[in-house]
C-alpha cells in the first residue's frame, strides 16, 4: 500500500506543476509512465511464459493480489487525469497502451484472485482440466492476441483459412503437372533432389536468399541497414524441434538439421519468418528508432511479434522469394499446419478434444505430414493460445493494411506503413486497430 501512496502522491505533484504551465501533457504523460513502470516492478509479479502451467504456479498469494489490485486501481484512476486531446505524436498510443495494460492486468489479477480461492493443485493434463479453465483460455488469448477474439470466432477463422490454403495448394499441384495425380505428386516432394544434407550447403543457401532479400528490401521498408544474420543448426535437434529459432542474443537464425537432412522447401519461408523482414528485423528497427516507451519491458505482445514474423512471409515475392512453385508450395505447406492448428488448439483447450480426435482431424486436412503430428498436439496442450498467434496476429495486421489503403488511396505507402508499424511497436494490435497512425 505504501507503494501505492508513493505512486499516487508523485502523479499528483506532477499534475499539480503542470497547472502552473510548467510542464507539457507529453511530458507529464511520460512522467507517470515511468512512475508505473518503478511502482509495477516492485509488486515482484513473474514474467509471462507460453505454459499455462507455469502461468498458473506463479499466480501470487492473496495479499501480493491484493497489493497488485489496489496498485492498478489506482493508476487507471490517475491515467483519467490525462487529457489526451492535449497529448502529441506516439504518446497518444503510448497513452492507449496505458490504459490497455491497466485494463488487462485488472482482468488478469480478479481471474487469479477467483483461482487462488479454489486453492487448485496446478496438474499438467490441460488447461481445460484446471478450475475456471474456460475462463482461463478466453482471458489467454486476450492477453496473447492483444485482440478481443472468441473461441467461436477464431474455429471459424480456422476453417476459412484450411479451404483456401487447400485451394491454393491445388493450384500449385496443377501448375506443377500434377492436377489429377495427388499420391504422385507428394511422392515427388519426397525426392532427394528436395533436401540438402550437407551443413555448409544449408547455410551457404541460407546466405544466398539473404542476400537477395536485402537486395529486394528497399522495395517496401525504408530502413535497410540490417545487422548481419548468422546461420546455425541447431544443437541437439530430435524430432520434436521447429523447423527454425531465432535468437536475439547472438543474431542468428538456427535451422533444423534433424538426421542431416533440411527441406529445401521451408528456406525461403522460414527466413522471411524468423530473419528478415521477420523476427531479426523487427528486432532491430525498435532498437534504431528508439519507438517505445518507459514499461516496454514489461508487456508481451505475442501476436504481435508473432504476427509480423507471419505476415513477412507474405511478402516474398516482392522480397525475391518463391522463385519456383515448391519454394511457394513450401510455405503454403506450413501455413496449412499453422490453419489447422486454429481449430485444434481451441478443440483441445475449449471443447474438450481428446488428442485421438485432434489427432484424427490433422490427418483429414494435412498430408504428408503425419510425423509431426503429435508433437503439435502436445504443443498446444502445454502451450494453450500460443499457435493463434501466428494467424490471428498476420490476419490483423492484412486488415490494418487494408483499412489504410482505403483511408489513403493513391496516397498510401507500404514502406511508410511498414516503417509506422514497427516503430511504433511492440504494440497491442487492438490499440493499433483503433489508431489513425496507420
Amino acid at each position: 500500500m505504501r507503494n501505492v501512496l508513493r505512486y499516487a502522491l508523485s502523479f499528483l505533484l506532477l499534475f499539480v506543476l503542470s497547472g502552473g504551465g510548467l510542464v507539457s501533457e507529453d511530458q507529464k504523460l511520460q512522467q507517470a509512465l515511468q512512475e508505473y513502470a518503478s511502482g509495477y516492478r516492485q509488486l515482484g509479479i513473474a514474467n509471462r511464459s507460453l505454459s499455462y502451467s507455469q502461468n498458473l504456479r506463479n499466480i501470487q498469494q492473496a495479499a501480493g493480489l491484493a497489493r497488485q489490485l489496489a496498485f492498478f486501481a489506482q493508476a487507471a484512476e490517475q491515467a483519467k487525469q490525462v487529457q489526451e486531446n492535449k497529448l502529441t505524436g506516439i504518446n497518444r498510443l503510448h497513452y492507449r497502451q496505458w490504459l490497455y495494460e491497466l485494463d488487462l492486468h485488472q482482468e488478469r489479477v480478479a481471474l487469479e484472485q477467483r483461482y487462488r480461492a479454489v486453492k487448485p493443485d496446478v496438474t499438467e493434463e490441460g488447461l481445460l482440466r484446471q478450475p475456471l479453465g474456460k475462463e482461463w483460455y478466453r482471458y489467454f488469448l486476450k492477453e496473447f492476441l492483444s485482440l478481443d477474439r472468441s473461441p467461436e470466432e477464431l474455429k471459424a477463422f480456422g476453417v476459412r483459412e484450411i479451404q483456401q490454403v487447400q485451394q491454393e495448394m491445388k493450384r500449385v499441384q496443377q501448375e506443377t503437372g500434377f492436377a489429377q495425380d495427388s499420391t504422385g505428386f507428394y511422392r515427388h516432394l519426397q525426392d532427394t533432389r528436395f533436401f540438402l544434407t550437407d551443413e555448409q550447403e544449408v547455410v551457404q543457401a541460407y546466405q544466398a536468399k539473404c542476400a537477395t532479400v536485402l537486395q529486394h528490401l528497399p522495395r517496401l521498408f525504408k530502413v535497410t541497414d540490417v545487422p548481419r544474420l548468422a546461420f546455425s543448426p541447431v544443437a541437439d535437434a530430435n524430432q520434436d524441434t521447429p523447423p527454425g529459432l531465432y535468437s536475439q542474443a547472438n543474431h542468428t537464425f538456427f535451422f533444423n538439421f534433424y538426421e542431416r537432412r533440411h527441406n529445401k522447401r521451408s528456406i525461403d519461408f522460414l527466413l522471411l519468418h524468423e530473419g528478415i523482414p521477420g523476427h531479426h528485423y523487427q528486432a532491430g528497427i525498435v532498437v534504431a528508432t528508439g519507438g517505445q516507451n518507459p514499461f516496454q519491458d514489461l508487456c508481451w505482445y505475442f501476436g504481435y511479434s508473432e504476427g509480423w514474423a507471419a505476415y513477412s512471409e507474405e511478402l516474398g515475392q516482392e522480397l525475391g522469394l518463391y522463385e519456383t512453385p515448391y519454394d511457394y508450395y513450401g510455405k503454403l505447406e506450413w501455413d496449412l499446419v499453422r490453419s489447422v492448428r486454429v481449430v485444434l488448439d481451441v478443440g483441445l483447450n475449449y471443447e474438450g478434444w481428446t488428442k485421438e480426435q485432434a489427432l484424427a482431424f490433422w490427418k483429414r486436412h494435412i498430408p504428408n505430414q503425419d510425423d509431426i503430428a503429435l508433437r503439435e498436439i502436445n504443443r498446444m496442450l502445454r502451450w494453450p493460445v500460443q499457435v493463434h498467434t501466428y494467424k490471428a496476429g498476420a490476419d490483423a495486421i492484412l486488415k490494418l493494411r487494408q483499412k489504410a489503403e482505403a483511408a489513403q488511396g493513391q496516397r498510401f505507402d507500404l514502406r511508410e506503413f511498414h516503417d509506422q508499424f514497427l516503430r511504433n511497436g511492440p504494440l497491442p494490435l487492438q490499440v493499433l486497430n483503433e489508431s489513425t497512425m496507420l
